[in-house]
């Protein structure tokens, strides 16, 4: 279904619509894809896709009505009973073909990525091939500096992991902890936050891009008052940056927040936007006090070249994923998305094994093929087991 949907757009070379049909107006609409077609919804709702980058309203897609989604259920039905039947290796030329399909395109796949939600087009293209569902639960995110740790190295990662896609992952490096005489090392952090640059995703050299919504940037900078009115100091403040071209759009620049106690609404809840919280711990027992005393579990990281305690962090943290050295330690598909705690619900990872067992049905066939059988003279009526 998702291979011919692929080459039917790329034989129409409409790769910037996505099964939009403009209209006399400007603003184009979406149609619904059910049954290998597109279709004009007949819904009387539409929700407005806004570019956060200007805020301009550039498309509109239905709330599908209960019969279209009647519709498009059953011919998921439908098409289950051939798909169920197609072999393995079929299934695998399939997808591969899709694969590539995408690779051809993703470029114009990453505009509109861009334009919808206003993330850098590198950021974009990396995520062409992430189209996962799920639910999010939550997140706050620790990075842990050792002061043994590559200074350099660790300063542009915690800038990378904190900044990128402005803010707005549930796998943003949103906290530092810095022990020990890491502390020292805010004022080169701040340094090379300020050397990132703001601008619409689009636009050539852009590091960090507009926030979703008017929303989302009410929300982060409400966040970031809280923690001034709480007790910290911001050392980078974004709350004002201006982008030339595009004064209407939902940009906050790189923001760090020092002086953040465990007790700070900025800490406490999940900011979603490019505001990096810093912590301090005088021991790297007491950071990971710190982080398996907030609620949340889902990604942390420690930054060190000793070994030893790289291996106490990774046995002693009570979370689900842990990168060592690696700011953002999402795994490869082979590997469990593993979040914990409450960055986790449900017993079954989207990744991985699990995530392959979550779409396949399983079936049990047992079999017994004995000689004797066609001899048997009397029912068994005990419990029939192995090798009798």
């Amino acid at each position: 279904m998702a291979a011919t949907l692929m080459r039917s757009l790329v034989k129409k070379r409409v790769p910037l619509q996505v099964g939009r049909m403009c209209y006399s107006s400007s603003v184009s609409t979406t149609k619904l894809f059910i049954d290998g077609k597109f279709v004009e919804s007949k819904s009387p709702e539409w929700l407005d896709i806004h570019n956060p980058a200007t805020n301009e309203v550039i498309g509109r897609v239905p709330k599908a009505t209960h019969e279209e989604m009647l519709a498009a259920v059953d011919s998921c039905s439908r098409a289950y009973q051939t798909w169920s039947e197609t072999s393995i290796l079929a299934r695998q030329q399939i997808f591969l073909r899709y694969q590539q399909l995408i690779k051809d395109n993703i470029k114009e796949l990453a505009k509109l990525i861009t334009l919808e939600q206003g993330k850098t087009l590198a950021d974009a293209e990396g995520d062409v091939f992430r189209g996962l569902l799920s639910v999010h639960q939550g997140a706050k995110n620790h990075g842990v500096v050792m002061p043994d740790a590559n200074k350099e190295n660790t300063l542009n990662q915690l800038v990378g992991a904190a900044f990128g896609a402005a803010g707005q992952r549930c796998m943003a490096l949103s906290t530092a902890i810095l022990v020990g005489e890491a502390r020292n090392w805010l004022p080169e952090l701040v340094e090379r936050a300020k050397g990132l640059r703001v601008n619409a995703g689009d636009q050539p050299g852009a590091d960090v891009g507009p926030l979703i919504s008017p929303q989302a940037k009410e929300r982060v900078n409400g966040l970031i008052r809280s923690g001034v009115d709480e007790g910290a100091k911001v050392l980078l403040d974004g709350r004002n940056v201006k982008v030339k071209g595009y004064e209407n759009g939902n940009f906050v620049g790189p923001t760090i927040v020092s002086n953040v106690t465990p007790d700070m609404k900025c800490y406490k809840e999940e900011i979603f936007g490019p505001v990096l919280v810093v912590l301090e711990a005088d021991s790297l027992d007491d950071a990971i006090k710190i982080v398996n005393k907030n609620p949340y579990g889902n990604g942390t990281a420690i930054f060190t070249t000793n070994g030893a305690a790289a291996r106490k962090y990774t046995h002693e943290v009570d979370v689900g994923q842990i990168g060592v050295n690696v700011p953002i330690p999402v795994p490869l598909p082979m590997f469990s998305f593993t979040g914990s705690r409450a960055s986790f619900r449900g017993d079954t990872n989207f990744y991985g094994k699990q995530g392959i067992q979550f779409y396949t049905q399983i079936k049990t066939v047992t079999s017994q093929w004995k000689a004797e059988d066609a001899t048997l003279k009397s029912p068994a009526v005990t419990m029939p087991t192995m090798g009798r």
